[in-house]
């Protein structure tokens, strides 16, 4: 669903919040149930106030120093197998034809970052993406790192 189309945000903004629906004491938040449907698109002032109800809204993100720990180091060697880094424990790749987050083709000696789904990124660029973007597969969006392992050892 494309909450961008100016013909269903309200209608979602109204089921997730039916609380707000039918009050007409002129209070801010009923104004979102009687707004009429935008036609143009411009519906800012719209999304500036269910970001007011619900807040910032964040992804969550894991530090350098976890993804290090827990996410080992592959070298493509071509095809769908990478081969983990000073070891021959090999794995098969799933959609091994390019990095889903710079769409860069992979080429053989490329290190890599293997998630348990079994989806490859260039190691930089799954850094950059489960430190600055989300702990989350770029494809798949399974969790990059379960949070109990991403849970620091007593």
């Amino acid at each position: 669903m494309n909450l961008g189309n100016p013909m269903i945000l309200p209608l979602v903004t109204n089921a997730l919040f039916p609380e707000l629906a039918g009050d007409s004491t002129g209070s801010s938040t009923a104004s979102l149930r009687s707004a009429p449907v935008p036609s143009s698109g411009n519906n800012y002032d719209l999304y500036l106030e269910i970001a007011n109800i619900i807040g910032q809204v964040t992804a969550t993100t894991i530090s350098q120093d976890i993804v290090d720990k827990k996410l080992r180091t592959f070298v493509y060697e071509g095809g769908v197998v990478a081969r983990l880094l000073d070891e021959e424990t090999r794995v098969q790749l799933v959609s091994a034809e390019r990095c889903p987050v710079c769409l860069e083709a992979f080429e053989v000696g490329d290190m890599l970052r293997v998630l348990t789904c079994c989806h490859g990124l260039h190691k930089a660029c799954g850094d950059a993406w489960f430190t600055q973007g989300a702990n989350k597969c770029p494809v798949c969006r399974a969790e990059a790192v379960h949070s109990s392992m991403s849970s620091p050892v007593a």
